[in-house]
């Protein structure tokens, strides 16, 4: 009796029951072992899938939108005291909110903190309290603070004395803000003056005398345009 073919038979039945499936995975011919018998079994293991397979998509952030900046100063609009004008400086000499470029239009340059005119030293130069350019209006009554410091009379004659005198380049009569001795003095100055009536910008002036008292007058010449120790825009 032959029990060769017998027992092949009855092997296949056996898988059969069993649900063997003898081209599947982990099958004799499933030589690269991988899930399922492709039959390309010298491609090697089937490859495995990325490591974010299934993860949502990270979104990139939103691209920053450039503000709009209308005068091109460098200030945005919404942030801008005065978007009309170019002040990247955002001066606002009269503390009002808006910029001095978009008040009356006057362009104030910045000055030194101290200014030298012949015997006389100026600094620390404030208008009420706000600095050396600022914006006023027209006619206003303004407080004049500074500190000075004087050398020594050039013609030293009895009874002359030392006179520091300022006034705006409007033409109008200037006031003798000090008067001493001719000796080298210092110390500090407070006064008032009027702004002028007619809108402009002003530059405030300083030059000195040398008289026996204090005279409201430029004395012998009018300080030279490049004396200014204040700037004053008038609306």
């Amino acid at each position: 009796m032959r029990l060769a073919p017998l027992l092949t038979l009855l092997l296949a039945a056996g898988c059969a029951r069993a649900g063997f499936d003898p081209s599947g995975p982990n099958s004799p011919t499933d030589r690269d072992q991988d899930p399922v018998d492709t039959g390309d079994e010298d491609a090697g293991p089937a490859p495995l899938p990325p490591p974010d397979a299934g993860r949502p998509a990270v979104q990139d952030a939103a691209p920053e939108v450039p503000c709009s900046d209308g005068d091109d100063d460098g200030i945005c609009d919404a942030d801008d005291n005065c978007p009309a004008a170019a002040n990247p400086d955002q001066h606002d000499g009269d503390g009002n909110g808006r910029g001095d470029a978009c008040d009356g239009g006057c362009a104030l340059d910045s000055l030194p903190a101290e200014l030298e005119a012949g015997p006389v030293r100026l600094r620390n130069v404030s208008i009420d309290e706000r600095g050396n350019t600022v914006t006023v209006e027209a006619g206003a009554e303004l407080a004049l603070t500074f500190a000075y410091e004087l050398a020594a009379c050039a013609i030293g004659q009895p009874g002359l004395g030392h006179q520091i005198v300022v006034g705006f380049d409007d033409g109008s009569d200037p006031y003798c803000a000090i008067s001493t001795v001719c000796s080298p003095a210092l110390g500090t100055a407070s006064d008032t003056l009027r702004a002028p009536t007619t809108p402009g910008t002003y530059a405030l002036l300083v030059g000195t005398t040398q008289e026996a008292s204090c005279t409201n007058g430029w004395g012998a010449s009018t300080p030279d345009p490049s004396a200014r120790i204040a700037l004053v825009c008038v609306q």
